[in-house]
C-alpha cells in the first residue's frame, strides 16, 4: 500500500514539475502591470527601505505576503525572475501533493491521485508558476488550509484549528479573497459538530489564528492611512466598472472610460486626492458603484450571466496573452480563425479543459 501510494507521489511530482516548468520556458509571462508592482514593492523590501517607501497607493492596494516572499528571493539570490518561476514550480508541486492528501482523506488514494492529476494537467493552474502574480503562493496556502481544517475535523484537535487560522491567515495576506471563509467554516462546524458550543470554541480558536497573523498588517495599514483596513484595499475601480450597467458588462469600453473619467472628476472636486488619499479615494469608488446598483438594480443583475461568461472567456484568454487578442475575438470575426488556427485550438483547449475538470469535480470523479 505504502508503494502505491509513493509511486502515486512521484507520478504527480514529476508530472506537475514538468508542466510548470513548461509554461515557464516555453510561454514566459512578461513582467507588466501587477507583476510589476508586486516586484517593484520587493526590491524596496529587499533593499531595507520596506512598504512604506513606495508610493502610498501602490502599497495599500495589495498585501504583503507576496511581495515579501519576492522580497526575501532577491535578498538572499538577487532579482532573478527565472529562479522565481522556479521555485514556484516547486511550489506548485506541492500543491498538487496537498490535493493528493485531501482527496485521500475524504475519499481514498486512488481518488488523491486523480485529483492532484487533474491540478498537474491543468493548463491554467500548471501557468500560474510562471507568472509573478499572488495565484500560485495563494492556492498552496488555501489547499493547505483546507488540508488542515479537514485534520481539525477529523482528530477534534484544538492546536489543528489554531494552526488552520494561522494558514488561512497567511492565505489572506496573500489575497483577500478568501475573506469571508470563515463565515462557511462556521456553518460547516455547525452541521458537522452536534455539540454547537463545542462547534463556537473551535471557531473562536481558529479566528485567534487568523487575527494573529493578518493584525500586524492592520495596525500597519492604520498607521500610515489613519483607518482600519483589515486587509488589501484598491477594489473600488473594479466594483464601479462591474456595476456601470450602461456599458452592458463590458470595462473596456469607450462608453464606460467615458464615465469613469467623469465620476473620479466629480470625486476630485470634493476634495479627495488620488495619490494623498487613496483610502477616501477608494470608498467614494464603492459609493459610486453602490449608486450605479440603486439606479438600475433590474441592469445590474441582468450583468450576471454576462460577466460570467465574460470572465469565463477571459481567464483562458488574457492569462495566456497568446495572439494578443482575447478568445471572445475569434466569435466576432471569423476571419481570426483563418489566420490563427493553433490560437484558436490552443485556447479553446485551456477553455475544455477546465469546463471538463470543473463537472468531474462537481460530479465528485
Amino acid at each position: 500500500m505504502k508503494i502505491k501510494k509513493d509511486k502515486y507521489k512521484f507520478i504527480v511530482v514529476a508530472i506537475a514539475l514538468t508542466t510548470g516548468i513548461a509554461f515557464a520556458v516555453l510561454r514566459p509571462a512578461p513582467i507588466f502591470m501587477d507583476s510589476e508592482a508586486y516586484s517593484q514593492i520587493a526590491k524596496e523590501v529587499a533593499a531595507g527601505r520596506g512598504f512604506a517607501s513606495t508610493a502610498l497607493n501602490r502599497m495599500q492596494a495589495v498585501n504583503p505576503l507576496y511581495p515579501a516572499f519576492l522580497a526575501l528571493i532577491y535578498k538572499i539570490f538577487g532579482i532573478n525572475y527565472n529562479l522565481v518561476k522556479i521555485i514556484q514550480v516547486i511550489i506548485f508541486s506541492f500543491t498538487c501533493l496537498v490535493i493528493f492528501k485531501i482527496g485521500e482523506l475524504i475519499f481514498n488514494e486512488d481518488i488523491g491521485f486523480y485529483s492532484a492529476l487533474l491540478v498537474a494537467l491543468h493548463p491554467v493552474m500548471a501557468s500560474t508558476a510562471s507568472h509573478l502574480l499572488t495565484e500560485c503562493l495563494y492556492t498552496f496556502l488555501l489547499a493547505l488550509g483546507i488540508l488542515f481544517l479537514i485534520l481539525s475535523f477529523t482528530k477534534s484537535n484544538k492546536w489543528l484549528y489554531f494552526l488552520t487560522g494561522l494558514i488561512l491567515g497567511l492565505g489572506l495576506l496573500s489575497r483577500s479573497t478568501g475573506l469571508l471563509f470563515p463565515v462557511f467554516i462556521l456553518i460547516g462546524l455547525f452541521i458537522i459538530l452536534r455539540d454547537k458550543l463545542d462547534a463556537i470554541k473551535n471557531f473562536l480558536i481558529l479566528c485567534l489564528g487568523l487575527i494573529i497573523v493578518i493584525s500586524p498588517w492592520i495596525i500597519y495599514n492604520y498607521r500610515f492611512f489613519r483607518s482600519i483596513q483589515p486587509l488589501n484595499n484598491m477594489g473600488g475601480r473594479v466594483f464601479w466598472y462591474g456595476t456601470y450597467v450602461p456599458a452592458k458588462g463590458d470595462p473596456d469600453s469607450e462608453i464606460a472610460h467615458k464615465a469613469f473619467e467623469s465620476v473620479t472628476e466629480k470625486i476630485k472636486e470634493e476634495g479627495i486626492d488620488q495619490v494623498k488619499e487613496p483610502v477616501k479615494w477608494d470608498r467614494r469608488l464603492y459609493w459610486k458603484g453602490l449608486k450605479n446598483i440603486i439606479e438600475h438594480p433590474f441592469g445590474y443583475v441582468s450583468l450576471f450571466p454576462k460577466n460570467v461568461f465574460r470572465l469565463w472567456i477571459g481567464t483562458h484568454s488574457s492569462f495566456f496573452t497568446i495572439g494578443d487578442f482575447k478568445f471572445s475575438a475569434f466569435l466576432k470575426d471569423r476571419e481570426l480563425l483563418k489566420k490563427h488556427p493553433f490560437v484558436f485550438i490552443w485556447k479553446m483547449f485551456i477553455l475544455s479543459t477546465s469546463f471538463v475538470t470543473f463537472c468531474l469535480a462537481i460530479l465528485g470523479i
